[in-house]
């Protein structure tokens, strides 16, 4: 008998904490809930038992939510991620989309598109509101914002494919990183904008298990996946 999935609630605000354990419930009923109310007590919960799903503020007393989202996307490449977040702002979202969350949607959601935004992430989907996705981004940004979506949708393939292999691109940028280049160099060469070379940096980090450049090249080295 598979055991009942053990979530992972963030919010410093103990009401939030149990609408969270709500929401959980109304699509897990057998749950079982663990709950935080900073990052350092996330962190300390996430690395003293098994954790298969998590569910984050972003405003905490000692840090923002996004750096556990990072940590967690890198230590569990395929953990589903949902933020529960006051801010609608589009580039915040894309921020967290690339930092490695599965899903994000407002507080002020009705619980029914909260529960379904829990269902899709925990279906290994990703989940954003339509009405930030109709937002329309500024003139300048609207290519940057596509590359940047499309390269969020590479890293979860990657990470979904669990091989270690990489996309074209990825290989572009890892190549650069072990060269030396900087990101903004990096975003010169590829002509990407400097966001969107994050993206696949972390991707790439993921990837090949690593958690630096100078570990990046030795695995690489290693792999044969650069001269």
């Amino acid at each position: 008998m598979t055991s009942p999935r053990r979530f992972l609630l963030i919010d410093d605000h103990p009401l939030m904490r149990e609408a969270m354990a709500s929401l959980v419930r109304d699509v897990e009923p057998a749950a079982e809930l663990v709950q935080a109310g900073s990052l350092a007590e996330g962190r300390r919960l996430a690395g003293s038992g098994r954790v298969d799903a998590v569910v984050i503020d972003l405003q905490l007393p000692d840090g923002d939510g996004s750096l556990l989202v990072a940590e967690f996307r890198q230590r569990w490449p395929q953990l589903p991620i949902l933020v529960l977040t006051a801010s609608e702002d589009l580039g915040r979202v894309r921020q967290l989309i690339g930092a490695g969350a599965s899903g994000y949607a407002p507080k002020s959601a009705g619980h029914a598109t909260l529960s379904a935004a829990l269902r899709l992430v925990l279906a290994g989907q990703t989940y954003v509101p339509p009405m930030v996705l109709a937002m329309p981004p500024p003139a300048a940004e609207a290519d940057a914002d596509a590359e940047t979506l499309a390269a969020e949708q590479d890293a979860r393939a990657t990470a979904a494919d669990g091989s270690g292999r990489l996309t074209p691109r990825q290989l572009d940028v890892l190549r650069l990183v072990c060269s030396g280049l900087s990101n903004k160099h990096i975003s010169r060469e590829l002509g990407l904008a400097e966001r969107t070379v994050k993206v696949h940096i972390g991707a790439v980090f993921r990837a090949l298990g690593v958690s630096n450049r100078t570990q990046a090249a030795m695995v690489a080295q290693a792999r044969g996946l650069i001269d």
